[in-house]
């Protein structure tokens, strides 16, 4: 026994070492600012509306020196925003709806799109954001469905990102909790639940510990393996000569590649026409009360040699298309690429954080201007109707 009482003491120390070690890391970095993160209430097919939880105060920052700060709360709906939201209130209501750009868990409500427009609304009109990270086009119809059926909205701004259409097919993204479109028995696109999700007891044991929290959300560990083969892969390839043009890693623009094939860009098409087809009836709103935001492309427009026309991105495909079959039903589009790069212009000001590429508080600004001055938020303000009859 004496033989192993050395081994045994070791194992001992190391495991105090260990326990006292994360007893401190864990202790310091309660003191600090860790991303949180957010956690998704079940989505299933009895339950499909997707919401996080509700009620519970957040705090947003990013890479491992917390670069950028932000607390905020889910509300008692289960979305980011500082309202709780009321269904008995009969005043005229405005639904904005999106992706992480709306959900903008980075950037204080009071300067987002839509928390500036419930401060410009008040006190006669609100204004109610229903959005979620990673959401596509078919999402936007079942919270635009959801926030009718509940709210009674007067108005709805919907914000078109690069990842809305092809996402929106389950081809392209198969590991989806949001619905996507799906054919029916009449061969038509309609929304449907692909994959059901509920929350899990590690997710919440995870959730309790400051130092996982910043390991896999500010640090990103789970994707260090990933970022070690994909540097790897591009060494490999910028020393392998392909057709005598080395091979070139794939650049992304608006939160997707830059270049897709032709069959993406079909596909992409074919979802644009089926939401816009079903948007009414989900939206429960005439085209007059509908308007629509699409994004600048950027990093483009910081360049000095920017031309507008002359950009080919997949995402520059799809917006004169959307664009185009959107104010051909009568639907009003403010693309913000102009007001966007005449910002810059002027003022060498981006409108994205540094290390992340959501809008800061000046693109929120920009977005909330061009929507104060359109025609369907005027005609909004102008109402004093009863809900839905604008």
């Amino acid at each position: 026994m004496s033989k192993f009482k050395p081994v045994l003491f070791t194992l001992i120390g190391l495991g105090l070492s260990c326990f006292l070690t994360f007893a401190l890391l864990e202790t310091g970095l309660r003191l600090l600012p860790v991303n949180t993160g957010f956690y998704m209430q079940a989505v299933t097919q009895d339950d499909p509306i997707a919401k996080l939880e509700p009620n519970q105060d957040f705090t947003w920052s990013d890479e491992w020196n917390f670069t950028i700060i932000n607390h905020g709360r889910t509300n008692n709906d289960g979305f980011v925003n500082d309202q709780d939201y009321d269904p008995n209130d009969l005043r005229p209501l405005a639904a904005v709806i999106g992706d992480s750009f709306i959900q903008a868990a980075m950037t204080p409500y009071k300067d987002t799109v839509h928390g500036r427009m419930a401060a410009d609304a008040a006190p006669d009109h609100r204004v109610y954001s229903f959005s979620g990270a990673g959401a596509p086009a078919s999402q936007y119809l079942i919270w635009a469905r959801y926030a009718q059926d509940t709210y009674q909205p007067d108005m709805m701004v919907f914000n078109m990102m690069g990842n809305d259409f092809d996402q929106s097919l389950p081809k392209y993204k198969w590991l989806q909790i949001f619905q996507q479109f799906v054919e029916d028995e009449n061969g038509e696109l309609t929304p449907r639940l692909v994959n059901e999700f509920r929350p899990s007891w590690k997710g919440k044991l995870v959730s309790q510990s400051a130092l996982a929290q910043y390991l896999l959300l500010n640090l990103e560990v789970s994707q260090v393996m990933h970022k070690v083969k994909e540097y790897f892969a591009r060494k490999k390839n910028s020393a392998t000569a392909n057709n005598g043009q080395e091979e070139q890693k794939t650049e992304y623009m608006n939160n997707v590649p830059v270049n897709v094939g032709a069959e993406v860009v079909a596909d992409s098409k074919v979802v644009i026409d089926a939401f816009l087809r079903l948007l009414p009836e989900y939206s429960g709103l005439q085209p007059s009360q509908i308007l629509f935001l699409t994004d600048a492309p950027r990093p483009g427009i910081y360049k000095s040699d920017f031309d507008p026309a002359a950009e080919k991105s997949y995402y520059e495909q799809m917006k004169p298309y959307f664009i185009d079959q959107a104010r051909a039903r009568g639907y009003e589009v403010i693309d913000l690429t102009q007001p966007f790069y005449a910002h810059f212009s002027n003022t060498g000001e981006k409108l994205e954080y540094e290390t992340d590429g959501h809008w800061n508080e000046a693109g929120h600004g920009i977005a909330f201007e061009k929507v104060r001055g359109s025609q369907t938020y005027q005609r909004f303000l102008q109402s004093n109707s009863a809900p839905g009859a604008l």
